[in-house]
C-alpha cells in the first residue's frame, strides 16, 4: 500500500534530504529497533551475570514490560501512524509534533531506569501517557474523514491503557495482584491488532508481491477470527473459566488455522517479505494451541507466552521490513541479508520457546544464545534499514 499524496507535486523532496520525522512509520521503526536490541542484550547480560537490576518495575516485571509497552508500542505507533495517513487521506503527525510523541516515548524509558531520581508517580505518569496521546493523534484524522470504523484501532488502544494502568497500580502499591492481568491484557490487545492487520494486509501484500498468487477470504472466518480473539480478550480479564478459556482457544487454533490455509500459496515461499509473514502467523496458530495445553495442565504457560511473543516478534520484523520499503517508494525487494535475519529471528525464537523444556540442565545457555540470536537480527535490520528511514521517499513523494 502507498500512501496517499497529501501535498502537490510541486512539494517533491529530494531523496537525500533528512526525512526522519516526515511520517510515524521512521522514527517508531527506528526506536524499535534499538529498544529490541537494547532490551534483549541487557536481559541476558543481567540474567548470564545473575547481576540486580535496580530501575522502577525490577528485572523480569521490567523485560515483560518494556517488550510490550516499549518495542511492540513503537511498531504499532509507527505502522498506526502511517496507516491512518493512507486509509484516511488526511497527514498524521510530522516534523515537531512527531519528534514530541517520540520524545514522550523515549521519556518513560529513561525515567524507568532512575527511580533514586524521579518519584515513581512521575515515571508511572511519564509510561501512561503515551497511549492516550496517540490514541488522540489518530482519532482526529479519523473522526474528520469520517473514517468510524477505523475508531476500532482506537479503542484497542484504550484497552492498552487500561492494561497499563492495572501494571502500574501494583508497582505502585496501590494493589496487589494486577500487574500480570495487565500484561494479560496487553498481549490479548496486540494480538486483536494483529489478527485485524494481517487481514487487512496479507491477502494484499501476497496479490501485490506473488504474482499468480490467488489468497482466499472467507466472510464468516474473517468474523470467527476478530470475535474469538474479542472473546478470549474479555473472558482473561473478567473470568478466566479454564474449560470455557481453553475451549476459546482451542477454537481459535481451529479458525485461525483455517484463515491461514485460504492464505496460502507455493509461490510466497519464493518471496521472504510474505513468507516471513506467514511464519509470524503461523507462531500465532502455535501460541493458541499451546495456551489451550496449559491451561489443561499439559504445557507450561511460559512456552505459550513466548510463542505468542514470536507471532509478535516475527510479524512487526517483517511488517516493518515490508512498510519501510513500500513507504519511501523503493522496490519490495528484501536484501539478501535481511532475509537471512527473517531466518535467524524464528530460529531464536524456536530456541527460546522450546530450548528450555528439551535442555532444562541448559536454560541459561538456551536463554542466551536465542537473545543473541534476536539481538543480531536487529543489529541487521538497523544496519540495512536505517539509511533508508532517514532519507526522503526516492520518488520525490512526501512522506
Amino acid at each position: 500500500m502507498t500512501i496517499v499524496k497529501i501535498n502537490s507535486e510541486s512539494e517533491k523532496t529530494s531523496p537525500k534530504k533528512f526525512a526522519l520525522f516526515q511520517l510515524g512509520f521512521r522514527p517508531f521503526f527506528v526506536l524499535a529497533g534499538f529498544s529490541a536490541i537494547i532490551l534483549i542484550s541487557v536481559w541476558i547480560v543481567l540474567l548470564a551475570s545473575k547481576s540486580g537490576f535496580n530501575n522502577y518495575y525490577g528485572l523480569v516485571a521490567w523485560h515483560s514490560h518494556e517488550m510490550l509497552f516499549g518495542f511492540i508500542v513503537a511498531v504499532i505507533a509507527g505502522f498506526l501512524l502511517t496507516s491512518v495517513q493512507n486509509w484516511t487521506g488526511l497527514p498524521t503527525l510530522k516534523g515537531v509534533g512527531l519528534i514530541a510523541l517520540v520524545g514522550l516515548w523515549l521519556l518513560a524509558r529513561i525515567f524507568a531506569l532512575l527511580p533514586e531520581i524521579f518519584p515513581l508517580w512521575l515515571i508511572a505518569l511519564s509510561d501512561l501517557s503515551f497511549i492516550p496521546v496517540l490514541a488522540i493523534v489518530l482519532t482526529i484524522p479519523i473522526i474528520k474523514s469520517n473514517k468510524k470504523p477505523q475508531l476500532i484501532f482506537v479503542a484497542i488502544l484504550c484497552a492498552m491503557f487500561f492494561a497499563n494502568i492495572l501494571v502500574h497500580l501494583q508497582l505502585l502499591g496501590v494493589t496487589t495482584s494486577t500487574f500480570d492481568l495487565g500484561i494479560t491484557l496487553m498481549i490479548n490487545s496486540v494480538l486483536l491488532i494483529i489478527v485485524i492487520m494481517t487481514g487487512r494486509v496479507v491477502p494484499f501484500f501476497i496479490e501485490r508481491g506473488a504474482p499468480g498468487a490467488k489468497p482466499v477470504t472467507w466472510p464468516l472466518i474473517e468474523k470467527l477470527s476478530f470475535g474469538v480473539m474479542i472473546a478470549i480478550l474479555i473472558v482473561e480479564l473478567i473470568s478466566p473459566i479454564p474449560w470455557f478459556l481453553t475451549s476459546l482457544f482451542c477454537f481459535a487454533f481451529i479458525v485461525h488455522t483455517v484463515r491461514l490455509y485460504g492464505w496460502s500459496s507455493k509461490v510466497v515461499l519464493s518471496v521472504p517479505l510474505l513468507w516471513v509473514l506467514y511464519c509470524g502467523y503461523l507462531w500465532l496458530i502455535l501460541g493458541f494451541i499451546l495456551k489451550a495445553f496449559a491451561i489443561m495442565d499439559i504445557g507450561i504457560e511460559v512456552m505459550a507466552v513466548h510463542a505468542l511473543a514470536a507471532a509478535m516478534s516475527v510479524l512487526s520484523l517483517g511488517m516493518m521490513s515490508r512498510v519501510s520499503l513500500g513507504h519511501t517508494g523503493r522496490a519490495l525487494k528484501t536484501a539478501k541479508v535481511i532475509s537471512w535475519a527473517f531466518i535467524l529471528l524464528n530460529m531464536a525464537m524456536l530456541i527460546r520457546v522450546f530450548g528450555p523444556i528439551l535442555l532444562p540442565e541448559m536454560f541459561g545457555l538456551v536463554v542466551v544464545f536465542s537473545g543473541a540470536l534476536w539481538s543480531l537480527v536487529f543489529v541487521i535490520f538497523l544496519y540495512i534499514y536505517v539509511p533508508i528511514l532517514i532519507r526522503a521517499r526516492v520518488d520525490g513523494q512526501p512522506g
